[in-house]
Parts: C-alpha cells; sequence; structure tokens
C-alpha cells in the first residue's frame, strides 16, 4: 500500500516537470497566435496606414547611420513616437512597402505581450500571496494554468485584432510591450535589495522612457504603480515607508512630463485644439466616454466578430439623461469602482485588476479631442482583466480541476474562432470597409474608404457610387471630393473632374492632392503649360513629395529641358530611394543626355524595386546591346516578353537574331 502511495507521487512529480512548464506556456502562446493571425499576413495598408506609412517620407532609409535613424525617429508622422517611428523605418529598410513584413513584425509584439502577460500573472500571484493552492509545479499547476490561461485569453481575444492586423495600431502594441515590461521590472526591483534592486529599477525606468517613446498611453504607468503599493500592502512602516512614497511621489511627477511636452505651456488651448474637426465639446466627450467605457466593457464580456467594427457610430451625450444611458453608465462604473475599494482587503488582486482597466483607459478617454471609440485603445487595459481571469481560474481549479479546464479550454477555443474570423475581414479591403459600412452606415469616411478600396481594384463605377454617398453623409468632406474626381477622371469624364478639383481649390487653394492631381488631369488633355502651373504649386507646398516631382521631371523631360528634369527626377528619388517610376524617370533622362552607363544603372534599380516592370526589362535589353552586350540584352527581351506579350517586342527579337547571324 505505501508503495503504491509512492509511486503515485512519483509519477505526480514527473508529469510535467517545473523546469518545462515555462516552456509548455510559450510554446502554446506561440502557437495560438501564428494559428489565429496567420490569415492576417497579407492584408492591405488601410486608412492611417496610407499617412503614417505610405506618405510617410521620414521612415524611408536606406542605410542604417545615426543621421537615418535619427530622421526616422524624430522627424515628419514618427516625431511624438520615435520608438514606434523607428520600427515602421526599420521594417521599410528590410522590405520597403512589403505589406507582409509590417505584419509579422506586429504579430511578433504580439507573442512578446502574450509572454509578458504571462510573466504578469506569475509576479501578480506571487506579490499578492495567492499561493494557499499547493500541487504539482508543472504546466497544469492551479498558478501556471491561471498564468497561461491569462496569456492566452489576451492574444485570443478577438478585440485585440485592431492592434495587430490594423498595421499603424503597432503603437498602441509597442508602448504595451514596453509598459508590461517596465512594470514587471519595477515588481522585481521592489522585491531585491542593493544593487540588483537599482539595476531593475533602472531598466523599468529605461523601458517605461521607450513606451512613452512609443505612444502616450504609457504616461499613467505611475498611477498603476501607485495602486499596486497601496493594494500589495507590503510597504512598511516609518523611514522605509516615507522613502516608498518619496519614490512613487518622483514617478508621478515624472508622468507630468510627456503630458507636458504634448500640451505645452498652455494645456488649456492645446486640449481645446484637439477638437478641431470635431462636432462634440469636451464636456460633451467626457459625458459619452461614460457610455463608451461601458460598451468596451461589453466588448471584452461578449466579443462576437458581429460586434466588433473599426469605426463605431456613437451618438454624443449632451447631457446626463441625453441619452439617459450616459446616468445609467455613470451608475455601472461607480459600482464597478466601489466593489474594487470596498473588496480591496478580500480580493486586492481583483481591486488591481479593475484599477489597471480603468486607469490605462483614461488617457483616451478624457477630455483630449480624440475620435470616440476604437477597439484597439482596450489592448493594455486588457492585461488587467486578462490577469483577473486567470485568477477566477486558479480560484476554480481548487475546487472544480476538471470542470474549469473544460470551461477554460471552451473560452480559448471561442475566443480563437472569434479572431480568425475578425482576421477574415481584415484580409480584404473592400471587405474591410464594407464590413464598416453595413454595420455603421453613418460613417462617411467608411464609404469614402470602401469607394478607394474599389478605385485601386479598377471597379470605378462602384467607387463613383460609393464617393456620391459620403458626399451625402458629409458634403464638404474634401477628400472623397479629391477621389472621386480621380475616380471619375479614370472613367473619361475629365470635365466633372476638373469641376470637382476646382470647386476644392475654392475651398482649399492650398490643398496639395487637388493641385496634383488637376496637373494630371491638365497634362493627359496636353495643356501642359496649365498642367506645369499646379505642379509647380504643389511642389511648392510639398517640397519633397515624390510622386509631384516625378511629373514635373516628366513635363520637363517632354519639354526638352533634361538638366530640369534630372533634378526634379533626382529630389524624387531622394525623397523615395524605392520608388521604381523616379529610378525609370532618371533612367530616360540618362538615355536622352548620352550617359548609357548611368542610364542602364538606373532600369537596373528600377527593376530591383519591381522585377514584374516588362517596360523597364524590354529598356535594359536596349541598352545592353547598343552596348555591344547581345546576348545578355536578348536575356531581358525575353524576360520582358515573358512579362507581357507584345508583337513589337517579338519583331525586335527576331530582327536582333537575324543581325547576328548576318555578321
Amino acid at each position: 500500500m505505501g508503495s503504491r502511495k509512492g509511486k503515485k507521487r512519483f509519477k505526480a512529480q514527473v508529469k510535467t516537470p517545473k523546469s518545462y512548464a515555462g516552456f509548455f506556456a510559450l510554446a502554446a502562446i506561440c502557437l495560438a497566435v501564428i494559428i489565429t493571425y496567420a490569415n492576417s499576413l497579407n492584408g492591405p495598408f488601410v486608412y492611417d496606414d496610407l499617412r503614417a506609412i505610405i506618405q510617410n517620407e521620414s521612415i524611408r532609409i536606406e542605410n542604417l547611420s545615426p543621421s537615418s535613424l535619427s530622421l526616422a525617429a524624430f522627424t515628419g508622422a514618427s516625431a511624438r513616437r520615435p520608438v514606434a517611428g523607428l520600427t515602421l523605418a526599420l521594417n521599410y529598410y528590410l522590405g520597403g512597402y512589403s505589406v507582409r513584413g509590417y505584419h509579422v513584425v506586429n504579430t511578433i509584439i504580439h507573442i512578446l505581450n502574450g509572454i509578458l502577460v504571462y510573466f504578469l500573472c506569475l509576479v501578480l500571484f506571487r506579490r499578492f500571496r495567492i499561493s494557499e493552492i499547493e500541487g504539482d509545479p508543472g504546466f497544469l499547476s492551479p498558478l501556471n494554468a491561471g498564468a497561461v490561461f491569462a496569456s492566452l485569453v489576451f492574444v485570443l481575444h478577438p478585440v485585440q485584432t485592431q492592434a495587430v492586423s490594423y498595421l499603424i495600431q503597432r503603437m498602441a502594441s509597442l508602448s504595451t510591450m514596453f509598459y508590461l515590461l517596465s512594470f514587471i521590472f519595477y515588481a522585481a526591483g521592489r522585491e531585491r535589495s542593493g544593487r540588483s534592486r537599482w539595476i531593475f529599477l533602472g531598466a523599468s525606468l529605461v523601458s517605461w522612457i521607450m513606451a512613452l517613446g512609443s505612444k502616450e498611453i504609457a504616461a499613467v504607468l505611475p498611477a498603476v504603480v501607485l495602486a499596486y503599493e497601496w493594494l500589495r500592502g507590503r510597504a512598511e512602516e516609518g523611514r522605509k515607508t516615507r522613502k516608498v512614497v518619496f519614490l512613487i511621489s518622483v514617478a508621478v511627477l515624472a508622468a507630468a512630463v510627456p503630458l507636458f511636452v504634448f500640451l505645452g505651456g498652455d494645456p488649456l488651448a492645446k486640449i481645446l485644439d484637439t477638437y478641431r474637426g470635431y462636432d462634440f465639446t469636451p464636456g460633451e466627450r467626457l459625458l459619452t466616454e461614460l457610455r463608451v467605457v461601458v460598451f468596451y466593457m461589453g466588448l471584452v464580456a461578449l466579443p462576437l466578430p458581429s460586434r466588433l467594427n473599426l469605426d463605431h457610430y456613437f451618438p454624443v451625450s449632451k447631457s446626463f439623461i441625453d441619452p439617459l444611458t450616459t446616468l445609467f453608465s455613470l451608475l455601472i462604473l461607480g459600482a464597478v469602482l466601489v466593489f474594487a475599494l470596498a473588496y480591496r482587503r478580500k480580493t486586492p488582486l481583483i481591486s488591481f485588476c479593475i484599477l489597471w482597466f480603468f486607469i490605462n483607459l483614461a488617457i483616451e478617454s478624457s477630455v483630449i479631442g480624440l475620435d470616440l471609440v476604437f477597439e484597439h485603445r482596450l489592448y493594455l487595459p486588457m492585461a488587467g482583466v486578462c490577469v483577473g481571469l486567470g485568477w477566477c481560474l486558479v480560484k476554480a481549479l481548487g475546487r472544480f480541476r476538471g470542470k474549469a479546464l473544460i470551461a477554460g479550454g471552451i473560452i480559448l477555443v471561442l475566443l480563437a474562432w472569434g479572431t480568425i474570423s475578425r482576421n477574415a475581414v481584415w484580409q480584404d479591403e473592400a471587405r474591410l470597409w464594407q464590413d464598416v459600412v453595413t454595420k455603421n452606415p453613418h460613417s462617411y469616411w467608411a464609404r469614402n474608404s470602401l469607394g478607394m478600396a474599389y478605385m485601386r481594384s479598377g471597379e470605378l463605377s462602384e467607387a463613383v457610387s460609393n464617393f456620391k454617398e459620403a458626399l451625402k453623409l458629409k458634403p464638404d468632406h474634401i477628400p472623397t471630393m479629391i477621389n472621386m474626381s480621380v475616380a471619375m477622371a479614370g472613367q473619361g469624364n475629365t470635365g466633372e473632374a476638373q469641376r470637382l478639383l476646382a470647386k476644392v481649390l475654392d475651398f482649399n487653394p492650398k490643398d496639395f492632392e487637388a493641385l496634383y492631381n488637376l496637373g494630371l488631369m491638365l497634362a493627359s488633355d496636353q495643356r501642359l503649360e496649365d498642367a506645369e502651373r499646379y505642379f509647380q504649386r504643389a511642389v511648392e507646398i510639398r517640397p519633397w513629395a515624390h510622386q509631384a516631382n516625378i511629373a514635373m521631371g516628366r513635363l520637363r523631360l517632354t519639354q526638352g529641358r533634361l538638366d530640369d528634369a534630372g533634378r526634379f527626377a533626382k529630389k524624387a528619388v531622394k525623397a523615395d530611394p524605392r520608388s521604381a517610376e523616379g529610378h525609370l524617370l532618371l533612367a530616360g533622362i540618362y538615355l536622352r543626355q548620352g550617359d548609357l552607363n548611368k542610364s542602364l544603372e538606373e532600369y537596373q534599380r528600377a527593376v530591383e524595386l519591381n522585377p514584374f516592370d516588362p517596360s523597364a526589362q524590354a529598356a535594359i535589353g536596349e541598352l545592353l546591346i547598343r552596348m555591344g552586350k547581345t546576348s545578355e540584352g536578348l536575356k531581358h527581351y525575353m524576360d520582358a516578353l515573358k512579362l507581357q506579350p507584345d508583337e513589337g517586342l517579338r519583331r525586335r527579337i527576331i530582327e536582333v537574331l537575324e543581325y547576328n547571324k548576318s555578321k
């Protein structure tokens, strides 16, 4: 009997040794993310991705020199968030605008955040002394299972898809990564003494700075640390207590620094300035956010794909009773906070998780003028929610081990299904915006974006139809007017397109897009002098806009002004070194100037950037033949012919072959 008991204990100890528990946890997190995000890796750049990535000249680096990295981090659209900007620049350096590379980095960040949530759970479980449940120290021990469950909920929850699959929201996920690192380092440092304590606290400070450099949401970390110290109840009496209070006070003051940088010397004026373009006041926004936060709580609890949207319609609250749900939301939030305070001694970890959720929503749910609701704002707050859910599983495993594991497994499977379903929408631009329009027919910018998606796929009639619907919702929306003019020009309706652009320029004579597109339309009508006037105005407004410089270069080339054409082409290439168009233009100019070697170099660079351009392949072939390298030239001719069958090119190949035979 005794020997059988001993054998049973031995089996329990070797089932999943403690040394392997962490490895299995990390493997589970990685596998879960890979499975659920595999179908999002080819999703296109959408909406703000275009402005912050495609049109962001500062990230277009050609080398890793300190000056290039500094420009990428601290200039242009990246200036306020240099760490995030630097990662975008590195993406561009490694793969240009290949969208898969940006998705891979976002997915890796999501995996790392899942791993950090796992360690956050272990740290908080230990600090809040959730150790009354003993058992096998392996993978399925209650504490480890709770941490794994929390991390898997974090990475599998469908509401997280916007922060991962919407590429520019890397700023939120990257800030979260450094934020979690900072908190974990802080908690670890508080448990140490001597030199190691200061090493951990120093690492915490550096991580916090990196989080702030990714997105300003990290400014509230000192408030979370304060809540942690208060609820943990570990600060000692006397001098040590005063020291802790002093350090936290310094941290709170430090949090004012990024807010000061963001708001400047006149915070009220800066806050009011953020309301340009919005039809609500700071007071109305604050009232509305009461309902928004309750809505967020609903998304966390019931994240059905049908409830998720890139652009939620949310009517503005005018008072506590208009609509009445504003008052109900205030009561709900008040009840949750009262619960957190009332049960802080009995369940301090749950109280901390509740405070984590609300504190980390504070900046984007306050009086600062931002869009009312976005799902990616839940990414960081979700970490606290998941820790709380992990704690619930730990408690449940103590009483209903088998049932708790089954219930947890079912929840994870449902979350995974929801994420895969939601990511399927992110795969296709037209499908994404059709989803938005279906769920929110009030969104003019969703209609505009759907029109853009159709225009990019060549469905011009569908594009114009959606642009018209967008203008019904917002008649003075200039980007929609410009987009509709481009679609109309593509249909051959250039007269109406030009009239629409002239209307835009009546609103804003310095609108770059209107000037540039009107110039293109006039050039296509052979009204070159008029086109030149609009192109010049566009270049004056944005001197380094590569498309406008290319347009001016082509115009000068047509006019035979080769030196001027070269100057504009070089500016275009400098502005966007990976623009195949710019290199093709420069190659054509060098060819006209008789510099065959430089022309060949530029054509070859264009082919490196766009291997599927038959005209560039054919041009290289012609140049090589002129330079006496017939066999190499014929190879490029054949490559061009494979890309696009062309009778003229086929005849040219035959001519070259016959000429060689006759020699």
